[in-house]
Order: C-alpha cells, then structure tokens, then sequence
C-alpha cells in the first residue's frame, strides 16, 4: 500500500509502517485484546451502518 497521495496532497504521513502495524494487531489479537465485532470489522461496520440508514432520515 502506498501512501504517496496523502503525503504529497496533504501532507500526512503514517505514524507505521504496513508491517509494523500489522504486527502490532496480531498481537492485540494474540492477546485478546481485539474482538471481532461490528467495530473491529470493516465489512461487518458497513454492514452495521447500511441496516441503520431505514431508521436515520438521510439529508
């Protein structure tokens, strides 16, 4: 993954880099110190969010 565009456009730069934070949630895991939730999933959170937009009204 690269970063490029963020840092040239905005200037932001990563705090990490792609194996370190990689790393760094597999041991949270290990731990148990992450679970998998609606919060911790990308797929599940958009899942979570779609089902709520029939009961948000949406400007």
């Amino acid at each position: 993954m690269s970063f490029r565009k963020a840092t040239t456009t905005l200037g932001w730069r990563p705090r990490a880099s792609m194996a370190s934070a990689v790393e760094q949630i597999t041991r949270q895991l290990q731990r148990g110190e992450l679970c998998d939730t609606p919060r911790t999933d990308t797929a599940q959170w958009y899942r979570h969010i779609m089902s709520l937009r029939s009961t948000v009204a949406v400007a």
